[in-house]
């Protein structure tokens, strides 16, 4: 360093290399500092875009809630992404779901971006809080231990929890009771809801130390305003139960298709939630279980089919005078009501698909209503398997347990059978189909929740069989609870259970679920073209769908039947063939023109059969040449988009929205900076693992 000397005084001064050291130590930190930097924009905007996809992801369930079926794409097309349009799901801004729809950080800008922030709140003030899921495997068997129940005719009785009564504090294995009560008697005015009734039984069993599984009544139990004030739809007919408790009768009830009695249904939910919740929840601690509020035919269990859709039905108008409810067919209500006038379910608009599809959402509406309680899905005994009459038992069975589990509801929804039965049971054998199909498709692969009430078989004690039923069935299901009818108490073989819930066998977790081992059932394929809904389609189309791991071959059907449940084997077909793998189409000739079908696919080895696969198409006024089938996307993806999704330009990403089965399931995209993100899709936390279209790399799905 140089000294020299000016006004008298010694000035420092640097050297031409101290100078040129110091710039390049400074170029250093600055490069360390810019990649620093470029990181941090780099991590918020990947952090955006999450946050992001998030809003859309609650927006599009709080539309579902509303619809039943998410919002199309953009331009009506199967897909659209936020380059197409500011508003690329429009139905969510123009419907208030949002405010407004996000892009991608590199879409605006810098500016752009602080500009939305306050503007992505949704403007729905009745958003939820998603619950946290269960741990399912975390449920022992006979976690919630064994109800004493008051029978289908048992509304409103008080719990038997004193000292000397069947459920007392000294009775341990009785670990509480059913509470049953119309929907009619909480609600008797439009959303004046009286608790007294489950208020007053709750304390009881809380301060005896035992839990509440809560039964609300609907269908033939629901309020009569449901028809006078809102002008819902009721009907008449007579309910044939054969040797059930409460024998035959004429019930009246609301239309169960109808979408205002569904609402009305999930207000009752929600209102019971959060009185059990909020004003008391001191007595919410003791609810174990809550029953869903289905639509109900008759007095049998929730969620019973309609077995005779032909059956002659009354119809019941607002000045008819016969409010809804049940009548003995001795009343005077029952001249009253045959003189109504008549139809026929079918003719109201009644098919297998529309229920099953309309179960589905009373389903959503109460898990979403509840959002912290365990709920049962209650199925009633299956009716004589050779029956033509009505959907089949096993088919409404399926259709709940595969909406649970392609839901994300396994940690908290239960399955919840009214059979409990020995296997040597003279009814056993009617309901053998439907319990090996839960067992092995519900419990052993996905670990869901079943819980068991017993049949009741007689009086005891001549017919004691309670321990001999639970380990013949509830045991290789890993049952979470028992019910038993008051009359059943006490019992010696109750009492066993509760001892050996296990029957002697050693206790061992629940079955984690893992990838079947080759050669397994295959998976259901994905339908690639024509697309779901498609017009003017060749006469000549060839169909197309994804490769499934492990097929040998693949069935394909096609037919003119609209109305035939996709999930059975069509019995007159327009087209029945099986396509040896790897071949993934089929080439279809001579169809009619202007004509609906309706044609699906299954995957088949030696293992078994997947699931079907359908859609529908209508064919064109002409016969041009077939169509070129599209490239399918891997097998992962739920079901492959026919348009093909928009690949980011380079150096701008975008959003993406996919809309899959019927408006039914959906995916978002975005494209991560940072390709080791852990959320990445096919990475360790991963929530959402499709196969992602070219230039893209994270999603959400419902």
């Amino acid at each position: 360093m140089f000294f020299g000397k000016m006004d008298g005084k010694l000035k420092q001064a640097f050297t031409l290399i101290e100078i040129l050291v110091a710039i390049s130590i400074i170029g250093i930190l600055v490069g360390f500092g810019t990649v620093a930097f470029d990181n941090a924009l780099e991590k918020g905007r990947d952090t955006k875009r999450k946050n992001d996809l998030t809003a859309v992801k609650a927006a599009l369930t709080l539309y579902y809630y509303d619809h039943h079926q998410y919002p199309a794409p953009a331009g009506g097309e199967s897909s659209s992404d936020s380059t197409q349009d500011t508003n690329w799901i429009t139905e969510l801004v123009s419907g208030d779901y949002i405010n407004q729809l996000p892009v991608d950080p590199t879409q605006a800008g810098i500016i752009g971006n602080l500009a939305q922030l306050p503007k992505q709140f949704l403007k729905k003030e009745n958003v939820k809080q998603v619950p946290q899921e269960g741990q399912v495997a975390a449920l022992s068997t006979l976690y919630f231990g064994t109800f004493a129940n008051t029978g289908t005719t048992g509304f409103e009785k008080d719990p038997k929890v004193g000292s000397g009564q069947i459920c007392s504090p000294t009775i341990t294995h009785c670990a509480g009771y059913v509470l049953r009560q119309k929907w009619a008697r909480i609600e008797q005015t439009d959303d004046n809801f009286n608790w007294t009734y489950l208020d007053g039984a709750i304390t009881a069993l809380k301060d005896a130390g035992k839990k509440a599984m809560l039964r609300i009544s609907a269908g033939p139990f629901s309020p009569d305003w449901l028809r006078t004030q809102k002008n819902i739809p009721t009907w008449c007919w007579y309910d044939d139960v054969g040797d059930a408790p409460e024998g035959n009768s004429y019930n009246c009830f609301p239309w169960i298709l109808n979408d205002t009695y569904r609402a009305e249904i999930k207000e009752l939910e929600q209102a019971l939630y959060n009185h059990f919740t909020v004003e008391r929840p001191d007595l919410g601690a003791a609810i174990a279980v809550v029953s869903i509020l289905a639509p109900k035919h008759g007095k049998t269990p929730e969620f019973s089919v309609v077995q005779f859709p032909n059956n002659i039905i009354y119809q019941d108008p607002a000045v008819s005078g016969v409010p809804i409810g049940s009548y003995a067919e001795t009343t005077p209500e029952v001249s009253q009501i045959l003189a109504l006038p008549t139809s026929r379910f079918t003719d109201q608009g009644y098919t297998n698909n529309a229920l099953f599809t309309k179960l589905r959402g009373y389903i959503d509406d109460a898990y979403a209503a509840m959002p912290t309680w365990y709920i049962a899905v209650m199925h009633a005994t299956s009716s004589d398997p050779n029956s033509t009459k009505g959907p089949s038992p096993i088919s409404l069975v399926q259709n709940d347990y595969n909406h649970i589990i392609n839901s994300g509801y396994l940690g908290r929804v239960a399955m919840g059978f009214t059979w409990l039965m020995p296997t040597t049971s003279p009814k056993f054998p009617q309901n053998q189909t439907v319990y090996n199909d839960v067992k092995q498709n519900f419990y052993e692969a996905h670990d869901g929740i079943v819980g068991w009430q017993y049949d009741p078989l007689g009086a005891p004690p001549a017919d004691d069989v309670e321990l001999e039923a639970w380990c013949d069935l509830a045991v290789p299901t890993g049952g979470k609870w028992g019910e038993a009818g008051e009359n059943r108490w006490p019992s010696a073989d109750l009492a066993a259970v509760a001892a050996d819930p296990y029957c002697g066998q050693a206790p061992t977790p629940t079955p984690t679920p893992v990838p079947s081992p080759s050669p397994g059932i295959p998976p259901a394929p994905v339908l690639v073209s024509p697309a779901d809904g498609a017009t003017g389609v060749s006469t000549s189309p060839t169909l197309a769908w994804n490769a499934s791991t492990g097929a040998d071959t693949y069935r394909v059907q096609v037919t003119t039947d609209m109305v035939v449940a996709c999930n059975t084997l069509w019995s007159t077909p327009v087209l029945s063939e099986d396509v040896t793998a790897p071949t993934t189409s089929y080439a279809v000739g001579g169809l009619s023109v202007n004509t609906q079908y309706r044609w699906k696919v299954r995957a088949q080895n030696t293992a078994g059969n997947s699931a079907w696969r359908c859609r529908s198409f209508t064919t064109g006024t002409s016969s041009p040449p077939p169509e070129p089938s599209s490239t399918p996307f891997p097998s992962s993806t739920p079901e492959a988009s026919v348009t093909p999704a928009p690949t980011p330009s380079e150096g701008v990403s975008n959003y993406l929205y996919e809309i899959f089965d019927n408006g039914q399931s959906f995916v978002l995209w975005a494209k991560l900076e940072n390709d080791n993100d852990a959320e990445i899709s096919g990475h360790s936390a991963a929530t959402c693992n499709e196969t992602p279209p070219p230039g893209y790399n994270f999603c959400l799905k419902n």
